[in-house]
């Protein structure tokens, strides 16, 4: 049995952060990456995301929100050719990695209450699916 204070309702409220991404393009996508295009690096800052979180449109007046603000996905780095003889795979100087930022809010308020950008790589033939970032 769960204690008393385990017992809360969880809302799903998805309309605001659908309607934003809706406003996505094709043109934030860098399909040539250049040198600072790597996972150390970000283009969001912590007052965009404060703002991104301000401009929700929420059904719910109160409770906590969680959001997950995708940063940048970013494909392994080969150097060399993979050998299709011996099945021996191209050796990357950087693994595909992902990085989402974590945000839970006051929804009343609007109020940033945490806010973390995570970093899962991807080291084999899996995909970000089944690193945790997808």
């Amino acid at each position: 049995m769960l204690p008393r204070a385990l017992e809360k309702h969880v809302a799903i409220d998805i309309g605001a952060v659908t309607e934003r991404n809706k406003k996505a393009t094709a043109a934030q996508i860098i399909e040539s990456p250049g040198p600072k295009d790597v996972i150390a690096e970000t283009h969001i800052d912590r007052q965009a995301i404060i703002d991104a979180i301000r401009s929700y449109k929420m059904e719910k007046a109160n409770g906590l929100g969680l959001v997950y603000i995708v940063d940048r996905f970013v494909e392994a780095r080969f150097i060399g050719a993979g050998n299709e003889r011996t099945g021996v795979a191209q050796k990357y100087k950087s693994p595909a990695a992902g990085a989402v930022y974590i945000v839970f809010f006051d929804v009343a308020s609007r109020e940033v209450i945490s806010m973390e950008r995570f970093v899962e790589t991807v080291n084999s033939g899996a995909n970000f699916r089944n690193s945790g970032l997808g």
